[in-house]
């Protein structure tokens, strides 16, 4: 009796975690009520400082990566695919990064990707701080935030693509 039901438990408890594992549970999107700080300042790779105020009035897509992180690497395709879809519809899509710029470009130099790649000039504003790699903000026109995606996602699916098109238009 006693291992039927240590056997019945252990089934229900694998059971459970199989199908936690398949939900996806949304982020909850909360509105601050202000519009994001657009002072933010960050660097290409090449040197020339820009900030978020320089893409005022646009959707954005701002991911945080980092070269030594798996899953980070991973969504880069995807991420580069949705750029080449939307880069002419009125979205943006940042990929920043902490590290040093030769640590990038050495990086890409081996894993070449077509991204605008940038790092950071200093800590990210309160509404796009990370806790995990990757981090990915969408941010309206209006300057809000809207939605956070913590982990690697399936950027390049076509409903997510027309969504920021609709949402730039």
């Amino acid at each position: 009796m006693t291992k039927r039901l240590i056997s019945f438990m252990c089934i229900f408890l694998v059971a459970g975690l199989l199908n936690a594992a398949d939900r996806k549970l949304q982020v909850p999107i909360i509105p601050t009520g202000e519009r994001m700080d657009y002072r933010w300042s960050f660097q290409s790779l090449d040197g020339t400082t820009h900030s978020l105020m320089d893409f005022d009035g646009r959707v954005l897509l701002v991911s945080h990566w980092a070269t030594w992180c798996g899953p980070c690497n991973a969504e880069l395709p995807a991420l580069a695919h949705l750029y080449a879809e939307v880069k002419n519809h009125g979205v943006e899509v940042l990929c920043l990064t902490s590290e040093r710029p030769e640590v990038v470009k050495n990086w890409l130099e081996i894993h070449p990707v077509d991204l605008p790649i940038y790092t950071y000039a200093g800590l990210p504003p309160e509404d796009l701080k990370i806790r995990a790699w990757p981090t990915a903000y969408i941010v309206n026109k209006q300057g809000y935030v809207i939605h956070r995606e913590e982990g690697a996602a399936q950027w390049d699916d076509p409903g997510v693509i027309q969504k920021l098109i609709d949402m730039a238009h």
